[in-house]
């Protein structure tokens, strides 16, 4: 009898064994189930905050779309609508036309000059301060540490510098295309607004997140520049990581803040000083030439964070970068009379 119940007594310890691992087993893959099912509905989730994420920022385009287009058409028409300026008619005279050949951007500034003075055009340029400001400063809130609402009041007191510095120059600038006196005026008056608000937003940030905002505005020109090459690299195949999009802004962020402040720096405050520096050739061509040296330095350090092919893809941006900069140039000696200022 007891060697019978021997085997009965390993069969059953057997069953039981495998029973227990089959029931770990079951667990196991009960668990696994569980967490696929929240990874699924957290993916799920994801997918449709990035949908209605997707959503806002095409109609924000689309809007953004609609009024640049009535802008473009304002602007032709504001043109059109001082033809005395552009082409010496409407009462100009003989003087007033060799003097819009000199400058022929005269009746281009007077039409936008104009413009600042249509309530509606006003709200509509306005609105698409803030959306730009939105756009460029889109790290602000993560860098400065700030809540949704207190990003919220940051970004519109810049938009409304933006809009109020630009309306106070564009009404000290008619005729100032004969009188250089009448431009320095308008850079003056324009720094007086930035004053302002640089105390409003002193008020509003406090003095430590406004140094900080400082510096953010000091590599804001670095930081647009950064979305520029971010679209070069995957163009060309070899996309960014996160880390290395954050390496090599840093490494700009560093070198940019190595280089002494100028007149025509992104950043720069000072818009009687840009203003200024805008009517000089040589000062146009020294911001140009310091940019050059400042790409070229990020460049000899980019080979830490970047690969072979991606050093030869950030080479062509950065020459891109550099055209687009030369081309401004150009302008701004049109516009300003730089090529004549000495």
């Amino acid at each position: 009898m007891k060697t019978k119940s021997l085997p009965i007594l390993l069969t059953a310890l057997i069953c039981a064994a495998v029973l227990i691992a089959e029931e770990q087993r079951i667990g196991a893959l009960r668990q696994s189930l569980a967490q696929v099912q929240k990874d699924s509905t957290a993916a799920q989730e994801q997918m449709n905050r990035d949908a209605a994420e997707l959503k806002k920022l095409r109609e924000r385009n689309t809007a953004l779309t609609s009024e640049s287009e009535q802008l473009r058409s304002h602007l032709t028409d504001a043109k059109a609508a001082a033809p005395d300026a552009v082409t010496g008619v409407g009462g100009a005279g003989a003087g007033g036309g060799e003097a819009a050949k000199d400058n022929p951007q005269a009746g281009w500034m007077k039409g936008v000059a104009k413009m600042f003075k249509d309530p509606e055009m006003k709200k509509m340029m306005r609105g698409q301060q803030s959306m730009g400001i939105r756009m460029m400063y889109g790290d602000l809130a993560k860098e400065l540490g700030l809540s949704s609402a207190a990003a919220d009041k940051v970004i519109e007191l810049l938009a409304d510098r933006q809009m109020d510095a630009s309306e106070k120059a564009m009404a000290s600038m008619d005729g100032a295309e004969k009188d250089p006196a009448k431009l320095e005026q308008a850079g003056k008056d324009a720094q007086k607004v930035m004053t302002d608000y640089e105390e409003k937003l002193k008020a509003a940030l406090g003095p430590e997140k406004k140094a900080k905002l400082d510096e953010f505005e000091r590599t804001l020109g670095d930081r647009m520049a950064m979305q520029q090459y971010q679209g070069s690299f995957a163009a060309a195949g070899q996309p960014l990581d996160d880390t290395q999009r954050a390496g090599l802004l840093q490494i700009m962020k560093e070198e940019r803040m190595k280089t002494p402040a100028g007149p025509l720096d992104p950043g720069n405050k000072d818009v009687a000083a840009s203003m200024k520096a805008m009517q000089s050739g040589d000062a146009l061509e020294k911001s140009l030439e310091t940019q050059r040296q400042l790409q070229q330095r990020v460049f000899d350090r980019a080979h830490t964070v970047l690969t072979p092919d991606q050093m030869n893809a950030f080479e062509s941006a950065q020459k891109a970068q550099l055209q687009m900069q030369e081309m401004g140039v150009k302008m701004g000696k049109a516009m300003f009379g730089g090529d004549k200022a000495k």
